[in-house]
C-alpha cells in the first residue's frame, strides 16, 4: 500500500511481473478505482512492470457512499477478519473490506450491489446478504446517493471443518 501525496501523487516500485492495479480511499470518502477505469477488479487489466521501466497511471476516483454494517455468527457475537465483497450484477468484485470487531464500512457508487461475507479462515459458511447461499437467489442490495434503507447485518453459520482423525 502506498500513500498519495496532497496533490494525487506517488511512486510505487515492484519487483517485476504481472500486476492490476486498484486505488482507495482509506478516510472513506471515495469509491475504489481501478487503472484502465475498469469497472471492477475481475476486468481490470494485467500489467507488466520489468526492471527498467516506468509507468504513469493515473486512476479517476468519484465521491461514494459510504455503507456500514456488521457481521456476526449465530449467537449473535461479532465476527472479526470477515470479509465483505460488494458484486456486480455478473459476480464481478466492485470493493471489498474486512470487519474489526464485527463492523464493515465501505464506500459504494449509487448502484445495485449483491454484498458476500466470507471468513478467510474457513470457520464459518459464506452468505450473501439476507443469508442467501448463491449469486441467484441473493437480494440486491440498492446503495443510493443517501446510503441504503437496510441494516446490513450478516448472520454466518459455523462451517462444517473436517479434520483428520488418527486411527
Amino acid at each position: 500500500m502506498v500513500s498519495s501525496d496532497v496533490s494525487g501523487n506517488y511512486a510505487l516500485v515492484l519487483p517485476p511481473g504481472a500486476y492490476r492495479f486498484a486505488a482507495f480511499d482509506a478516510l472513506l470518502r471515495y469509491a475504489t478505482a481501478y487503472a484502465g477505469a475498469a469497472p471492477n477488479y475481475e476486468s481490470s487489466r494485467l500489467y507488466q512492470v520489468d526492471a527498467n521501466s516506468a509507468r504513469q497511471m493515473d486512476f479517476a476516483m468519484s465521491h461514494g457512499v459510504r455503507i456500514t454494517g456488521t457481521v456476526v455468527d449465530s449467537m449473535f457475537r461479532a465476527i472479526s477478519g470477515a470479509q465483505i465483497g460488494a458484486l456486480d450484477a455478473s459476480g464481478n468484485r466492485v470493493a471489498s473490506t474486512t470487519t474489526v470487531d464485527g463492523v464493515f464500512d465501505m464506500v459504494l457508487t449509487p448502484n445495485t450491489y449483491k454484498l458476500l461475507a466470507t471468513d478467510p479462515l474457513q470457520r464459518y459458511r459464506p452468505a450473501f446478504f439476507d443469508g442467501a447461499s448463491t449469486l441467484a437467489s441473493a437480494t440486491p442490495v440498492v446503495v443510493q446517493s443517501g446510503g441504503v434503507d437496510t441494516p446490513l447485518t450478516f448472520v454466518l453459520a459455523h462451517s462444517d471443518r473436517r479434520r483428520s482423525v488418527p486411527h
